[in-house]
């Protein structure tokens, strides 16, 4: 039997990041909140597994292991295909790019083929995973917040030094969870923020590295104003002041 469903969706994302987390399956599968990559095999493909627990209530989780292959390109889409080792259940899933350039516009759909009718939820509903429920549920809750979290990382504010406490709280109570930076060409101040609160704080003054309350307090002493951003700690050199406070 065969549950199959596309959708097209906008995201705000630009095309090169959206590339990069495409070409990777541990991320592109995460999406889908119910395929999960465990480690590359030696023979190039993926080990992965199914995790099936949709059943409202349910306790137990039920696991199909099985086996991912790299991903291909067919024209502007990026497509996986993968399928139980038993063979018993089989997937291919799309994201189609052709309309990135128009208005940001991506074509996903997810195509699932099982032995097991009940399976995809037909006949006598017993677990039932579909391609719609895959999509709707998983995929494109996941794309909109992966946007929102591109969009807060690219965005910084100039503020003015006896400011700065307002704003690094107001930005807190916003991201709820994550670092928040404030630096200018003097100093670097880290913040860690937790249930949109600072949990800790740390900033190099010069040569001097100054932890907790007192990192605003010295903030709104300096002359200069200073640029208040939302933290990519993959991509940005901060760990001297970060390993304060993670």
């Amino acid at each position: 039997m065969e549950s199959k469903y596309s959708e097209v969706i906008k995201v705000d994302v630009p095309r090169g990041v959206l590339v990069k987390m495409l070409s990777d399956p541990m991320m592109f599968l995460l999406a889908t909140g119910h395929f999960v990559v465990i480690r590359k095999l030696d023979n190039g493909n993926y080990l992965a597994a199914l995790i099936n627990d949709v059943e409202e209530g349910r306790t137990k989780q039920e696991s199909y292991y099985g086996q991912v292959y790299p991903v291909t390109m067919a024209g502007s889409s990026f497509v996986y295909r993968g399928e139980s080792f038993d063979k018993k259940m089989r997937f291919n899933a799309s994201v189609d790019l052709s309309f990135m350039a128009k208005d940001n516009s991506i074509n996903i759909t997810i195509d699932l083929v099982a032995d097991d009718k009940s399976f995809l939820g037909i006949g006598k509903v017993k677990f039932p995973i579909t391609a719609e429920h895959i999509v709707k549920n998983h995929v494109i809750p996941f794309m909109k917040r992966f946007s929102c979290l591109i969009r807060e990382a690219d965005e910084s504010w100039l503020v003015d030094p006896m400011d700065v406490a307002k704003y690094v709280r107001m930005k807190a109570k916003q991201l709820k969870e994550g670092i928040i930076t404030v630096h200018n060409c003097n100093v670097y101040a880290a913040f860690k923020i937790e249930g949109g609160e600072i949990k800790a704080s740390s900033g190099k003054f010069r040569n001097l590295l100054i932890t907790g309350n007192d990192v605003l307090i010295r903030l709104m002493q300096e002359k200069e104003k200073l640029v208040l951003e939302i933290a990519d700690t993959t991509t940005m050199n901060i760990m001297e002041v970060l390993k304060e406070i993670l």
